[in-house]
């Protein structure tokens, strides 16, 4: 379902997946993601942007004018708190196979399929400051970064 069944991907997705809670935390500061899909265009497929944001508002306006977003389909938003950056990087990784460069503005696409969009959408809140640490105890202490671990591991 999600790209590469190896233990690695398994473990993200697992660290991922931990995140789901039923309530909002009482404190702390929260971001938008976003994922929206795109019209039919590269010989009438659909593709998917992934992104982040503190401003939902303002994401919003700003995709309703890229004429390659579908204005028929509502974008997906999560809630999640803390550690929205290292979320999407992570969630990018999984989708690393489905990622692709796409004319006609050469930004990145991913080829989702209807089980990768239902498995996002479970993601409506999450726990808050546990991700960074839950990610990097699978790496090398040695590297600070979470991207360049992911290098050094081949991932990113």
């Amino acid at each position: 379902m999600i790209g590469q069944d190896n233990s690695l991907e398994s473990e993200l997705k697992r660290i991922l997946e931990e995140r789901i809670i039923k309530e909002e935390p009482h404190v702390g500061a929260y971001s938008w993601i976003c994922i929206v899909k795109s019209t039919p265009f590269d010989r009438g497929n659909i593709y998917y942007k992934i992104g982040h944001t503190g401003r939902l508002e303002a994401y919003l306006k700003m995709i309703k004018k890229d004429p390659h977003i579908s204005n028929d389909t509502p974008p997906l938003v999560l809630k999640i708190w803390g550690g929205a950056s290292q979320f999407i990087k992570v969630v990018r990784r999984i989708f690393k196979d489905k990622r692709m460069n796409l004319p006609p503005d050469g930004k990145v696409w991913f080829a989702l399929s209807d089980d990768d969009i239902s498995w996002l959408s479970k993601f409506t809140i999450a726990k808050s400051n546990n991700i960074e640490s839950a990610i990097y105890a699978l790496f090398d202490k040695q590297e600070h970064y979470l991207t360049n671990r992911l290098k050094k591991e081949g991932l990113w």
